[in-house]
């Protein structure tokens, strides 16, 4: 049910898959608990197995990228009062999209 539940996959269904296929699903499954929720690695590769001391030649670099749809997030996040912040979701929509009822922006602006 961990991999079915989230997917919205009846486990009855999930029982008539391939037997390779369940196996694939399941090994993914258990692979993305172990790797960091925030970055994506696994710490692991970042200890030396033989010392259990981080790495000095670190396994990975740092890159970046800018999403001027995340800017535009950020910025309106700093809108929003504190105290209203844990009670508030932001998303983006396509320009000209319907907005879902009661989400709209003019419902923020209220506030």
């Amino acid at each position: 049910m961990e991999y079915c539940g989230p997917l919205g996959i009846p486990h009855s269904v999930f029982l008539r898959w391939d037997p390779d296929d369940q196996d694939k699903a399941l090994a993914h499954a258990m692979h993305k608990r172990t790797v960091c929720g925030k970055c994506g690695t696994n710490p692991d590769d970042w200890v030396d197995h033989d010392t259990g001391e981080e790495l000095e030649d670190q396994p990975y670099e740092l890159a970046s990228r800018y999403c001027p749809g995340c800017a535009t997030l950020e910025a309106a996040r700093k809108d929003v009062p504190k105290d209203r912040q844990s009670l508030v979701t932001l998303y983006l929509v396509k320009a000209g999209a319907r907005r879902v009822r009661g989400n709209s922006r003019s419902r923020l602006d209220r506030r």
